[in-house]
């Protein structure tokens, strides 16, 4: 059965989705990764050991966790993230190590 929204309609939780996303050249999978990471980001600005001397806000999303979360390979998702970075949209910083 269809259920409609209406007026009291609880709305279930939600991403954001920047509009400039739409006018680039990056696939639908690097612009999910990329909300997500916005996403991420948004609670990483309300904790100070979130961020560095300059102030920028990091997030810490790995990839088996991305790859995860959007029902992708690892290979897709590091993809994803290098589209990302040469479009300058993210700055990555490896951990540990791989």
């Amino acid at each position: 059965m269809t259920q409609f929204l209406q007026r009291d309609s609880p709305i279930p939780r939600f991403f954001a989705y920047p509009k400039f996303l739409l006018a680039l050249d990056l696939s639908e999978t690097a612009k999910m990764i990329y909300v997500l990471l916005l996403d991420r980001a948004r609670l990483s600005m309300q904790k100070e050991e979130w961020q560095d001397a300059q102030g920028r806000v990091f997030v810490h999303y790995t990839i088996q966790s991305l790859a995860a979360t959007i029902h992708k390979s690892e290979m897709t998702v590091k993809n994803g993230l290098k589209a990302l970075e040469q479009q300058g949209l993210i700055h990555r910083q490896r951990q540990g190590a791989g």
